[in-house]
């Protein structure tokens, strides 16, 4: 409980608060750490000493030899083990005791601040922040392999290696490079801090694009290519603030690579690093902590031309079809993060292209993972276009206007979805027309409710049993979707439209007065149907939506619902509570009938922060100058400030919508049509599928399908594809040849304007020449031209 009570108060009962405690602490050992005196941050040490010392005009070679014996000395045997190291679960947890000891020892000395770190010496280091806890850490240990002694490092668990990759100069790079020719084994250290826990010197090159140190760390071959850099800087910012498990699936994170180095390179790009790691040995299919693998670290980083790559590679094709811990492959990550370019890249990729003629193409797109039709029949909620239907930004929406999600939504409607939106959309006008007559045929005598005989009570009781039942074959349907779909997915359906939950609700409310009516409990009836038919009349709503001219407007309530009125009745409660219990005391045993009861008071106050209000009766409490003084505030602050606020968010709200009206009814439209789609059996929606899906496999294919006249009808979900003929627009090749085609066109333009400058230069030149004395220009060449224009020879004519 205490856990729980800090976590929700503080986020950040499993990390210390101050992100940069890392930082702080190796600062702070900078001048007793001999880790540090050897190379720190600033680029100096006695590493940078030694290595200065043969000037600039050293080859590498002769400071090679001259550092050895410096670097046996003060490196190897001080800092190295004999060999390479196992360091297993008991001496790894002794050396984070140690260091959680600071901790402990803060907690009893807070006067002074002296926070001392203890390693397993037991010396002592003053740092400025608590660790973070051993379970958080030993909960991801694996063994790992060392040949810096464990006791003897920097703050946060490095060697001096990875202090030269951090400064990443020139001359710290190549006295890495010295280090690791020497000592080879030296590439096999990670930190073995919690903050950076597992990262390696194969990280660092990575993340500094230094494609020199790359090849030096691998071809040392102690490198490990599977080394995962697991420390809580490299996870996601919701994980760093404390929490259990991730919050949102977006995996945002500073640092957040994917803790393999093969995830390290295609995050950044690099896909020569990502080559040779293959050929080192490096698995593709390795995936992180959330099962994220190095396709899906493409996507979160938006490496189109990555993917590309790792999919289409020679030797090692990548998977797309891959899933992380969340069950998202990533064509439904790219979705679920909004990432229109990568979606669409993607789906290019694993398209089979059938024919194309001039810019015309004609493509067969996978469905398994873009449909929301399993392979089985069942819903695919970490599908594609699921992703894009739920997903609420900006961007989701750009991704339904156009392509083959529109083409896929279209044919989906055009299936199936229509017809079932029209045939519920009658019966429910039926069903209204029903619980209508049946209410206005409903008599003021109560004793005429149930026994009555005349042809008005008949006919009531035919509409009436008509309304029951139309709320018993509403009831059977919402059985079978909940024996379809499961309790989770029918909530999942109530929480995409509440117009659902109030008609399901408006029916059971209905079938509930049948026995109150026998007990003549006619009361209570009169309860059940003053609910039950606005529930039932609100489910109109649901079709509203799927209509282009309502259904913005139906997203417009539902949001200002949500929002903006949620957010205005906390504040109103909290002010007319307040003001409710003031009123009451001030106008108690005075026999006034607006304050006269508690429920009468707040009533009141209701009425009068709508604009009505007897002020007689205001004037008329035990302390009239006092209730006048809280009535002007209460009017102040909920007639005047609340309402007008109230206004403006709502106002602002329809702007929002108003602004983007197309694209939002196109979402509400295709969350209806997958809402439709959930409610027939699995055996339905893949013959729905069978029908707008075609084979992928076929030989020849037509805009209506496969040539064949003996083309399979049946074919599994994965070998069927979304066909889809458009207009590819001009292509890369062609614009590339277009805009060739205008720098050929405006060089050969300047080439003639260059030459007709040339000539007219020489024709003055020759001009100056011909009017000219010893070489010498004429002044003005143009006053001669006029002169000899008057002298020219008559016509012969």
């Amino acid at each position: 409980m205490i856990k729980r009570w800090n976590k929700f108060f503080y986020r950040n009962s499993k990390i210390g608060s101050d992100p940069d405690s890392s930082w702080k602490l190796q600062n702070e050992q900078m001048k007793t750490n001999e880790v540090y005196k050897l190379i720190n941050f600033a680029e100096g040490g006695t590493l940078i000493e030694a290595y200065d010392e043969g000037g600039i005009h050293e080859s590498y070679e002769e400071k090679k030899a001259r550092m050895k014996p410096f670097i046996k000395a003060e490196i190897e045997d001080k800092f190295l083990y004999p060999e390479v190291n196992r360091v297993d679960e008991k001496k790894y947890r002794k050396y984070l005791k140690a260091q959680e000891a600071l901790s402990k020892l803060h907690n009893r000395n807070k006067e002074n601040e002296t926070r001392l770190q203890i390693d397993a010496n037991g010396n002592q280091h003053d740092i400025g922040q608590s660790m973070v806890s051993l379970a958080s850490v030993i909960s991801q240990y694996d063994v790992h392999s060392c040949y810096w002694t464990l006791d003897r490092r920097g703050g946060v668990g490095e060697t001096a290696l990875h202090m030269l990759f951090v400064n990443n100069t020139p001359k710290t790079l190549t006295i890495a490079k010295i280090l690791l020719e020497l000592y080879p084994q030296m590439a096999v250290d990670a930190y073995m801090g919690p903050d950076y826990f597992g990262e390696t010197c194969l990280h660092f090159a990575i993340i500094n694009n230094s494609m020199e140190a790359f090849k030096v760390l691998l071809e040392t071959r102690y490198c490990d290519v599977h080394a995962r850099a697991r420390g809580k800087f490299f996870v996601p910012v919701d994980i760093k603030l404390g929490a259990e498990v991730l919050q949102k699936d977006n995996y945002e994170g500073l640092a957040y690579y994917g803790e393999y180095p093969l995830s390290f390179a295609a995050s950044v790009g690099n896909d020569e690093m990502y080559d040779m790691l293959l050929q080192y040995g490096a698995d593709w299919t390795k995936a992180d902590s959330f099962g994220n693998t190095a396709l899906h670290l493409t996507v979160i980083h938006n490496r189109i031309d990555m993917y590309h790559h790792a999919v289409t590679h020679v030797t090692t094709k990548a998977d797309p079809s891959v899933q992380n811990k969340a069950g998202l492959t990533p064509l439904s990550l790219a979705a679920k993060l909004g990432r229109s370019e990568m979606f669409k890249a993607i789906l290019e990729i694993s398209a089979t292209k059938f024919w194309s003629y001039s810019r015309m193409i004609c493509n067969a797109y996978p469905l398994t993972n873009l449909d929301t039709i399993a392979p089985n029949g069942d819903t695919n909620w970490n599908s594609g276009l699921m992703e894009i239907i739920q997903g609420d930004d900006d961007d989701h929406l750009n991704m339904l206007e156009g392509g083959v999600v529109t083409s896929l939504l279209d044919q989906k409607w055009k299936s199936f979805a229509r017809r079932k939106y029209f045939r519920l959309f009658i019966f429910h006008v039926i069903h209204i027309i029903f619980l209508s007559c049946a209410v206005y045929l409903r008599p003021f005598d109560i004793n005429l409710i149930l026994g009555g005989t005349d042809a008005s009570s008949i006919a009531r009781y035919v509409f009436e049993i008509l309304t029951c039942i139309g709320c018993v074959i509403a009831i059977y349907y919402i059985i079978r979707e909940i024996v379809i779909e499961g309790i989770l997915g029918f909530v999942q359906n109530l929480k995409t439209v509440p117009s659902r939950l109030l008609y399901y609700l408006g029916c059971v409310l209905m079938l509930l007065c049948i026995p109150f009516r026998i007990a003549k409990l006619v009361s209570v009836e009169d309860w059940l149907l003053a609910f039950a038919i606005p529930f039932l009349w609100s489910y109109f709503l649901f079709f509203a939506r799927g209509l282009s001219l309502t259904g913005p407007f139906v997203t417009m309530i539902y949001t200002m619902i949500k929002t903006d009125i949620l957010r205005f009745s906390i504040i109103y409660v909290i002010l007319l509570g307040t003001s409710g219990v003031v009123f009451f005391y001030l106008f108690n045993d005075l026999n006034i009938f607006a304050f006269q009861t508690e429920l009468g008071s707040f009533m009141t106050l209701l009425q009068m922060s709508l604009g009505e209000f007897d002020y007689d009766a205001v004037k008329s409490s035990r302390y009239p100058p006092l209730s006048i003084i809280l009535f002007v505030v209460y009017m102040l602050m909920v007639h005047i400030l609340l309402l007008s606020m109230l206004i403006a968010m709502m106002t602002r709200t329809y702007e929002t919508i108003a602004a983007k009206t197309q694209k939002e009814w196109r979402r509400q439209w295709a969350s209806i049509v997958i809402i439709l789609e959930r409610s027939y059996r699995n055996e339905e929606k893949l013959n729905f599928q069978n029908k707008y899906s075609k084979p992928i496999h076929a030989t020849r294919m037509t805009s209506e399908g496969p040539a064949e006249d003996n083309a399979p009808l049946q074919v599994n979900v994965e070998d069927r594809g979304l066909l889809w003929v458009h207009d590819r627009g001009v292509g890369s090749g062609e614009r590339k040849a277009v805009i060739g085609g205008r720098w050929k066109k405006t060089g050969s333009m300047a080439a003639k304007i260059q030459r007709s400058m040339v000539d007219e230069k020489n024709e003055n030149k020759f001009e100056s020449t011909k009017y000219s004395r010893h070489g010498v220009p004429h002044p003005d060449i143009s006053e001669r031209r006029k002169q000899d224009d008057q002298y020219t020879m008559p016509d012969s004519n």
